[in-house]
């Protein structure tokens, strides 16, 4: 992973694949979405610069992913509710909560 598209492009003139992660991408970013594998950023949509201009050459992009933020901040909350809800799966049929 890199956070500039000078890094990537540099990267990428070593053989390194890498993912281009920004805030969001602007039109001076192109080099390094170019040689970027793929492209994460924290705003942005499906019209967003970043998935009009990967769409276009054929990258894979992740925009509008800034809440991930907090996920990979709180891990342990995270893992306390999956335990939970593994809990609920794993119990006797007639206490268990129905699927969704």
């Amino acid at each position: 992973m890199v956070f500039d598209a000078d890094t990537a492009e540099r990267h990428n003139e070593m053989g390194e694949a890498v993912i281009l992660v920004r805030i969001e991408t602007s039109p001076e970013d192109i080099h390094g979405m170019h040689a970027a594998k793929g492209i994460l950023t924290a705003r942005g949509g499906m019209t967003s610069h970043a998935a009009v201009v990967a769409r276009g050459m054929g990258r894979p992009c992740v925009s509008g992913a800034g809440g991930l933020r907090d996920r990979l901040r709180k891990p342990r909350q995270h893992a306390r509710r999956r335990h939970a809800f593994e809990r609920r799966a794993t119990s006797s049929p007639s206490t268990a909560r129905p699927a969704r």
